[in-house]
């Protein structure tokens, strides 16, 4: 009987596994419920990243919790939606398919998030420094273009800097860019006091946003969780999500 197991099917980038394992140790610090991952099978980061990440102890990858999600997905699939909450539940626990795009589902600890790390993601900028987050990458793909492409213009960008400006909250200081589509950047941007990031990994790049002052987000959970777990003075962002 597991009636107080709960097994999270972790998928997507970077920020939405965040939100999910934020989730998880809410859950934990909150209940007595015991908790297991399993990581969907386009993601592909390394199985310790929840431990090494925010410290989240708990089963990963166990076959008879990737056993239940897939019957819970067969009786999905056919038509029977609560056949597994009904009659498989209390056997294996209770499966969570989302990604919990909520504040409310990310837990404060994480403004100590990585702390062990921390040190080694220093600001080599200035502190005033505004930082812009420009995603493109997956989101100019057939796939996901319609849904969340064209939201983050240059225009959407060229306004954020002037309500900063208007704030007095920028005066010409650096412009530092992070990006995962560097080429399009230097092509398609060109700010004054621009930097563009060269970025040597995922984490350095949360980390630089997650420390700014200014911040300027894309349409993405990336820097959403950025911003949410640092002390970002001012965080500009776009009016809508998705399209």
């Amino acid at each position: 009987m597991n009636l107080n197991k709960e097994i999270f099917l972790v998928q997507g980038g970077f920020g939405n596994r965040l939100i999910i394992y934020s989730h998880i140790k809410n859950i934990q610090n909150n209940s007595n419920n015991n908790v297991s991952i399993i990581f969907h099978k386009r993601c592909t980061v390394s199985s310790t990243e929840p431990k090494d990440i925010i410290n989240l102890c708990c089963p990963v990858n166990r076959k008879i919790d990737f056993f239940a999600y897939f019957v819970s997905v067969m009786f999905k699939r056919i038509g029977l939606n609560k056949f597994y909450s009904k009659y498989f539940e209390f056997i294996f626990g209770k499966i969570h398919i989302g990604y919990f795009q909520d504040k409310k589902f990310f837990s404060q600890e994480l403004s100590k998030f990585n702390s062990y790390s921390e040190k080694n993601y220093c600001n080599p900028y200035s502190p005033e420094a505004i930082f812009i987050h420009i995603r493109r990458g997956d989101y100019y793909t057939e796939r996901f273009i319609k849904q969340y492409g064209g939201i983050c213009t240059v225009d959407y960008y060229k306004n954020a800097l002037n309500q900063l400006k208007e704030k007095k909250l920028f005066n010409e200081q650096s412009i530092v860019i992070i990006s995962d589509d560097q080429s399009w950047v230097s092509e398609n941007i060109d700010f004054k006091n621009m930097i563009i990031h060269k970025s040597n990994s995922y984490l350095e790049d949360w980390h630089l946003m997650k420390n700014a002052k200014n911040l300027i987000i894309s349409n993405s959970t990336f820097s959403l969780t950025a911003a949410w777990a640092g002390n970002v003075n001012n965080v500009f962002y776009p009016s809508k999500w998705d399209n």
